[in-house]
């Protein structure tokens, strides 16, 4: 039987939905859904991840304001930013923003009275929405008591466990990479972990210049990997079975695919979304390879035939996430 556009929705749907009670299980919220286990949770991605699909879940939605409110100092305000703005940027064909105005509404409600470091995201938000839209989501929220104290021992939350040492910016995400992959360049890097290029080389060269980091300079480039990796990856307790993935990629590409497919006209037209499919696939293969995933190869499939193939390897991407 061949698979019908809204079913692939809501199983699509369902199943980000799944990834991030997961990952938010793993963080800090009692939740009655197995952990994220398999892959470095990445906080800022997670969050405005959660954002973006909000509206299809009030309840994940509130939780995850309500572990805002408690834990906000984990989190990096210009990291979070650079996110928002990417998930704010006009989204074609939509031309708009993946995260609804009225949930960027009730974000500010709830970062806004947490003091000056956020001013500079409230300041941003105040620019994308209006103030008829403060009030036109009703959320609830009163605290719940589903959060529970953060175990910074869990592998998948190294993140936060070396943000306890080197402070919230650039540095521990820095870190994280290069425990992860073989090597990078400075370029590389800040595409990887969502930071500007100049402020992860200087962190780079400052290790380099400590002995924590090696530095190899080629005929086109310049890459860096960590010295003593098993050592570092030993004392964190780590093992080799944990995976890096880009979040921010990854889930930005999710929620443009979530917010195009049920927007009219593109839900309720298969040619329209195999359309929108052949324009996400250079985004989708990134995601894939990551995954090691295979996707269906587009010239195969004349018109709106691409849209059942594709729409069989999205799920498969987003189950291979929650495995």
């Amino acid at each position: 039987m061949g698979q019908s556009l809204n079913n692939f929705k809501q199983e699509f749907v369902d199943s980000q939905i799944e990834i991030a009670w997961r990952q938010w299980s793993a963080i800090g919220i009692s939740a009655n859904t197995p952990l994220e286990r398999k892959r470095v949770i990445d906080p800022e991605a997670l969050l405005v991840f959660t954002l973006s699909i909000g509206p299809h879940d009030k309840r994940l939605f509130e939780t995850t304001l309500e572990w805002l409110c408690k834990y906000s100092d984990w989190l990096s305000v210009s990291r979070l930013k650079a996110a928002l703005s990417l998930f704010c940027q006009p989204n074609h064909p939509m031309n708009e923003g993946i995260i609804a105005p009225e949930v960027l509404a009730v974000f500010k409600e709830v970062i806004e009275p947490q003091g000056p470091r956020w001013r500079s995201i409230v300041r941003f938000i105040d620019k994308q929405t209006k103030p008829r839209e403060s009030s036109s989501l009703s959320i609830n929220l009163k605290p719940r008591g589903v959060l529970e104290p953060i175990n910074f021992r869990r592998p998948v939350l190294v993140e936060l466990q070396l943000r306890a040492i080197f402070g919230v910016e650039a540095r521990a995400s820095v870190f994280v990479f290069l425990l992860f992959n073989d090597d990078g360049n400075s370029n590389s890097i800040a595409k990887a972990i969502f930071a500007d290029q100049g402020n992860v080389y200087k962190i780079l060269e400052k290790w380099v210049n400590a002995g924590i980091v090696v530095k190899a300079s080629g005929y086109k480039t310049t890459t860096y990997s960590l010295t003593e990796k098993n050592d570092w990856l030993n004392l964190l307790g780590l093992d080799s079975e944990l995976m890096f993935l880009n979040w921010m990629h990854t889930f930005h590409v999710l929620s443009r695919i979530t917010a195009v497919l049920n927007k009219k006209p593109w839900a309720t037209d298969d040619y329209l979304a195999a359309s929108f499919f052949r324009d996400v696939m250079s985004d989708l293969r990134t995601v894939a390879k990551q995954l090691e995933i295979s996707l269906p190869e587009p010239t195969r499939y004349p018109g709106a035939k691409f849209f059942e193939p594709l729409s069989h390897a999205l799920i498969k991407v987003v189950n291979e996430m929650i495995e």
